[in-house]
């Protein structure tokens, strides 16, 4: 579907305004859980990409003597180019937040020591679930998707119209899950790396975009992508893109204040001037640094 048609008009009557605006916020305890001495970073990616989108990421960490690793999601080994030639696949279709997430998490506890969690959009609640499961020493998400019950295909206006559009291709009740979804060069565009100039953003679609499975990104929406907000915790830091139309900062303002409960550290942050494709936008490095820096701050 075409981020173009009119089908977004059936949710305006439901636009109530967003959540007020903040740059910066923290909140802990004084016997909050620290991330401790690891040196062990796991980076995980989001729909629509593959664990090469981490490239930068992963020798900006390696160079401060960090050990990361960028496991993929299943059925996903092949080059972007091929997978999308491949389309519609029924494979890469039956893909499934249980199964992503079970992978994952296999791939984690078989790690010699708990890991820091960095994970982008989709990898941002996968590393959030992971978090709450104590599988992590602490976590940094950007763009992260919200766990289950915080916004819903009937709230969804509530983040604006362009969150709407976005979420679309996977709320839409017409659509099924038995085929992937394979996103226009223009329409990646306008969704994913807004604020990205044109010329690279082509560049970026051809090297790393790759169908997504409906059925997983839909998984978002279940009790599979379930957070205990008040359970004990590594710290956990969340950050948005001003620009971000997939994941709004209002959407990562909510998540980060539905941690209130939580005796564990919670920070959120908001970088001007960045769309979803924060990991990759012309910038990343002073992004990469903030992370670096509160992960230090935290040991």
């Amino acid at each position: 579907m075409n981020y173009k048609t009119t089908t977004i008009t059936l949710l305006l009557a439901l636009t109530l305004g967003a959540c007020s605006s903040f740059q910066q916020a923290a909140k802990s305890t004084p016997d909050a859980a620290r991330i401790g001495e690891t040196r062990t970073i796991v980076l995980v990616h989001g729909l629509y990409l593959t664990p090469r989108s981490w490239q930068q990421w992963k020798q900006f960490f390696e160079e401060q003597g960090y050990t990361v690793y960028t496991p993929t999601y299943p059925h996903l080994d092949q080059e972007p180019a091929a997978m999308r030639a491949a389309h519609p696949d029924p494979v890469l279709a039956s893909l499934s937040l249980e199964e992503t997430s079970e992978h994952l998490r296999t791939f984690i506890e078989g790690l010699p020591e708990k890991p820091i969690l960095i994970g982008h959009s989709m990898g941002g609640l996968l590393s959030q679930m992971f978090l709450n499961e104590g599988l992590a020493a602490g976590a940094v998400v950007l763009d992260s998707a919200p766990p289950y019950g915080l916004v819903s295909p009937l709230t969804a206006a509530r983040h604006g119209l362009d969150f709407v559009r976005t979420s679309w291709p996977f709320v839409d009740p017409f659509a099924g899950d038995d085929e992937p979804i394979l996103l226009s060069e223009e329409d990646f565009a306008w969704a994913f790396t807004n604020g990205v100039p044109a010329a690279q953003q082509h560049q970026i679609y051809q090297e790393h975009y790759v169908p997504t499975s409906r059925r997983l990104a839909r998984g978002a929406l279940t009790e599979v992508a379930a957070v205990d907000f008040g359970r004990p915790r590594g710290p956990l830091l969340l950050i948005s893109g001003e620009i971000d139309r997939i994941i709004p900062p209002s959407v990562t303002r909510l998540n980060f204040e539905e941690y209130e409960p939580s005796a564990g550290i919670t920070e959120y942050h908001e970088f001007a001037g960045r769309g979803h494709y924060i990991t990759g936008q012309d910038g990343w490095e002073e992004v990469a640094q903030f992370a670096l820096a509160w992960i230090e701050r935290n040991r």
